[in-house]
């Protein structure tokens, strides 16, 4: 991920977050990424030399136990056009005040926590690491408010425009307005559900989004009406062929161009909130920036058996996108939570004294009993 920081980050290794919490005496709930990363691991017999120094640091200690009981998590991925999948968790724990910490795996088994003292703090980060540059306002193609089923076959179309060009310059079809049969378009459709391609726009619609899950779809509905009512495919014959085919009209044209030559890297998120009998997720987004627009897409889920999910899309300005994506974020802030079921304490863990008890040797990283003068390994002093 990019490497801009607003607040104090730290690398550590996974034995060394497990033998930390320990020492702090915190449990990991249900739904902390912590529990996620630590999976399966068995307490280490050793921890790093310097853990003991690093958690002298109020700022990590605090990390660690709301990343351990929290009651709020942001889960994002990011990859897409040109960027592969990466994961992380903002995680929340009221009990710690307005701090954000930032989870996710690092390389060779190490865990990233990075501190966003409050969350206009991640915004600014998210925003700067991630969104289109752009101040004008485009038009929005998409219908405000469609079907989840219809959002699908619009977002296929954009990525047909791609198909259907790559095709032409693999033909040597060079001048001609791409074109594509609609066997082509519903095969492909197909496909792409199938597929965990993220470099195409619909697979990354699918992957990005938490909670969407493409095997859930039915795609025996065909939904292309929509496509030609909202302008963006329309029926084409060759002269001379009896062939007729499917061309792109304004809205087609406008956005597969768009998504063809700057579409590059997008994000989704799944914001879930602790209530009773687990946690509920409150907002679900999916977002892709271009050099023209970025675009909001927020997925509103059924309020009752029976009914359609359905999508709201915004082609959306820089400006625009961070007031937008800070008052989602505010608002899930500010909603009521369930007690945690994490044994993290209840009030601010406070800083470490300026000589902590050792419990692991600084010398070979042995575990050390709360009263020993020396290392029963190596015979270093404690101390």
């Amino acid at each position: 991920m990019a490497d801009q920081t607003t607040g104090p980050t730290y690398q550590m290794l996974q034995s060394d977050v497990k033998a930390a919490l320990s020492h702090l005496r915190l449990e990991t709930n249900a739904r902390s990424p912590l529990a996620v990363l630590l999976k399966g691991q068995t307490t280490p017999v050793n921890a790093s030399p310097d853990l003991v120094t690093q958690l002298n640091s109020p700022d990590l200690r605090q990390a660690l136990a709301i990343a351990a009981g929290p009651d709020l998590i942001a889960k994002w991925r990011i990859g897409g056009g040109s960027v592969d999948l990466m994961e992380f968790s903002l995680t929340r724990s009221k009990d710690q005040g307005q701090a954000l910490v930032l989870v996710a795996g690092a390389e060779q088994a190490n865990i990233l926590l990075r501190v966003f003292a409050q969350p206009a703090d991640f915004v600014d980060w998210f925003m700067a690491s991630y969104a289109g540059k752009n101040d004008q306002t485009v038009a929005n193609y998409i219908p405000p408010t469609v079907e989840l089923g219809e959002f699908v076959y619009l977002l296929h179309a954009i990525d047909a425009f791609r198909i259907a060009s790559f095709k032409g310059m693999l033909d040597y079809q060079a001048g001609q307005r791409p074109t594509l049969s609609l066997t082509d378009f519903t095969d492909t459709l197909q496909r792409s559900v199938k597929s965990r391609d993220i470099r195409w726009l619909l697979p990354a619609f699918l992957i990005l989004t938490p909670g969407l899950d493409p095997a859930d779809f039915d795609l025996s509905a065909d939904k292309t009406r929509i496509l030609m009512d909202k302008n963006f495919l329309v029926t084409s014959q060759t002269a001379g062929s009896p062939e007729q085919r499917l061309g792109f009209a304004e809205a087609g044209q406008t956005m597969g161009v768009e998504f063809y030559r700057t579409w590059l890297v997008a994000a989704g998120l799944e914001i879930t909130v602790a209530a009773p009998g687990g946690f509920t997720a409150v907002e679900r987004l999916f977002i892709a920036p271009t050099a023209l627009a970025n675009h909001w897409v927020q997925i509103k889920t059924p309020a009752a058996p029976g009914q359609t999910a359905r999508v709201n899309h915004q082609a959306l300005t820089y400006d625009q996108l961070q007031v937008k994506l800070s008052q989602a974020l505010d608002k899930a802030l500010a909603l009521p939570v369930a007690a945690s079921a994490s044994a993290v304490p209840a009030s601010p863990v406070q800083p470490a004294a300026a000589k902590p008890t050792a419990l692991f040797c600084a010398h070979c990283g042995s575990p050390l009993k709360p009263e020993a003068k020396f290392c029963k390994e190596c015979g270093t002093k404690v101390g």
